[in-house]
């Protein structure tokens, strides 16, 4: 359907009565979240949809509704590393690829 918003749209209602109310709300609140920031880069207005998604998970209490949501992530950053001799046989392919791309 790309391009073609009017028929995704009218699928989109046609399914409505379908929808959970949560998701719904989640959902919304996403798209809100990109349209104030059309301004912005790309990157930034998908953040912040995905913090407003993830903080609507969390207020609306979605699993507890029968929302299936991805889990708890882990916070923080990985320890560096030098990765072992066997990892990098499996870095060749990547690299060639970045080499490649430039």
């Amino acid at each position: 359907m790309r391009g073609n918003h009017a028929r995704l749209g009218a699928h989109s209602v046609a399914r409505l009565p379908r929808w959970q109310g949560a998701c719904g709300v989640t959902g919304v609140w996403g798209v809100a979240a990109l349209l104030e920031c059309s301004r912005l880069p790309a990157m930034r207005g998908a953040v912040l949809g995905i913090a407003r998604g993830s903080g609507a998970s969390v207020a609306l209490n979605l699993p507890a509704h029968g929302v299936a949501v991805v889990g708890t992530l882990t916070g923080g950053l990985p320890t560096a590393a030098i990765p072992a001799v066997s990892d990098l046989s499996q870095l060749r392919l990547p690299a060639l690829g970045s080499l490649v791309v430039g």
